[in-house]
């Protein structure tokens, strides 16, 4: 007889426990929300080196500038930065929170006991109890799977702004870089022009001891000389502020990355051809749009569980107690146990729960909103940094010819001015015309190369698992 109770009960807890399992879940089902890109970019013209290829490989761009000290840069960062590895921290707060939320599905168990010790005269007596309380919220209507899915989608979120985070870094090392290389460049080009201006200056006070020039030459020409040195000092400058931002977005004390630049180097230079993806890609390549979609998912679950307060709350409740009188024996004088399932119902709330359900929705509608709009803009970072690429080439190539030209202008110039067939003016001219054009042209190359980086962050390339 007691075998076939057991039997029973046991046969009634299993129901009772596929039935929790398998309740259905109020609320709205996720569904990706719509929104319109437009099906290719509009920078996209192979005359002009864009080209359109879904097979594109993001992970690692930086290898086609071919450039050991940039490549060394950004895995010192991936490694060392303290901001990335804030992230990852929070990722694993947020793991952990999934783990807090799911054991509200599972039964919880709650131990108890008390020991009593009495003398008296002529009495001693001792007693002891142990006792066991279970709680287990049965969940038919599916509101804390809803909470779980919420959490789960929290952390996906937080993996996501984790990998955003990595693309953000890498491409701000790739510019910092760069920045670096044109700061090498403009102090190279501004102590050259003082070699040139220094020239002028002696040729002029030469010129002077000969009755052929003037004083107002003179003064003209060490002006012009202490204005390029001022120039200088300023790229010297820029030039260490981008050496100490690179130290710390690699995890470093400023000074600590200085000897990677002991021997200057180039702008890295800028590949000929361009290879984008379609638009849609984006939706799947972006971690800033799946972080934007894991939100939404989150939200829309916690919808769900917000209409779950609506419904009766069923749990299944007991306990096991020993009571004994006497410690050293265990003799017990009473077992005791009970168990069976309870509901609360609050019917007189539903203007709360109901004001909460909206609170929620709309939380969910805004969550839609930014989704769409960090798509739209990822959409239009890309388009932003074509429209760059593709003008700066073609002002490359005329800056190019534009150096040539007053390069053969400023020999010209000197040689009728020494001559005195030409006066010192045109002489001024054209240094300042070649000084304008040696420096545009190295801030369009590394525009050009600063362009194909703010690309390849727009597409969401660079971040690994």
């Amino acid at each position: 007889m007691n075998k076939k109770r057991a039997l029973s009960k046991l046969f009634l807890l299993t129901t009772i426990l596929l039935a929790a399992i398998s309740g259905c879940k109020v609320g709205p089902d996720y569904q990706r929300p719509g929104v319109y890109i437009n099906s290719d970019y509009t920078q996209l013209d192979s005359e002009k080196g864009v080209t359109n290829n879904q097979t594109i490989n993001l992970t690692s761009w930086w290898d086609q500038f071919n450039d050991p000290t940039l490549s060394a840069l950004i895995q010192m960062g991936v490694s060392d930065n303290l901001s990335l590895k804030q992230y990852a921290t929070r990722i694993y707060q947020y793991q952990a929170q999934i783990g807090v939320v799911r054991s509200d599905i599972f039964p919880s168990f709650r131990e108890s006991g008390m020991y009593n010790y009495n003398k008296g005269v002529g009495s001693e007596s001792q007693s002891w109890s142990l006792s066991t309380d279970m709680s287990w919220e049965l969940d038919f209507f599916g509101r804390l799977q809803r909470l779980t899915e919420a959490a789960v989608a929290d952390m996906e979120q937080q993996n996501e702004i984790y990998r955003d985070a990595q693309v953000i870094l890498i491409a701000e090392i790739a510019q910092n870089y760069v920045n670096a290389r044109l700061y090498e460049q403009q102090i190279r080009i501004a102590k050259e022009n003082i070699a040139i201006q220094k020239h002028t200056v002696e040729l002029t006070e030469k010129k002077q001891q000969l009755g052929t020039a003037s004083k107002l030459d003179g003064a003209q020409a060490r002006g012009s000389c202490a204005g390029v040195e001022s120039d200088l000092a300023t790229y010297e400058a820029q030039y260490q502020k981008a050496l100490n931002n690179l130290s710390v977005l690699t995890g470093r004390t400023p000074g600590s990355i200085d000897q990677l630049f002991a021997q200057s180097a180039p702008i890295p230079t800028a590949p000929n051809q361009l290879m984008v993806g379609i638009p849609a890609e984006l939706l799947r390549n972006r971690p800033d749009v799946r972080a934007a979609e894991q939100a939404l998912i989150a939200q829309t679950s916690r919808v769900g569980a917000a209409i779950g307060d609506l419904y009766p709350r069923f749990s299944l409740t007991g306990s096991f107690g020993i009571d004994a009188m006497d410690l050293a024996t265990g003799f017990s004088s009473g077992l005791a146990s009970n168990i069976g399932p309870s509901f609360q119902w609050n019917i007189f709330a539903f203007g709360k729960y109901r004001s909460n359900i909206s609170v929620q929705e709309f939380r969910q509608s805004e969550c839609v909103l930014s989704y769409q709009n960090t798509v739209l803009t990822a959409a239009r970072e890309v388009d932003d940094a074509l429209a760059v690429y593709v003008n700066e080439k073609d002002r490359l190539a005329k800056l190019d010819e534009a150096v040539v030209a007053y390069d053969e202008a400023l020999q010209l110039a000197q040689q009728r001015y020494s001559d005195g067939t030409a006066d010192f003016q045109r002489v001024l001219d054209t240094q300042a015309n070649k000084l304008r054009y040696d420096l545009q042209q190295v801030q369009c190359q590394a525009n050009l190369v600063n362009s194909v980086i703010a690309l390849y962050k727009a597409l969401g390339g660079g971040y690994r698992e």
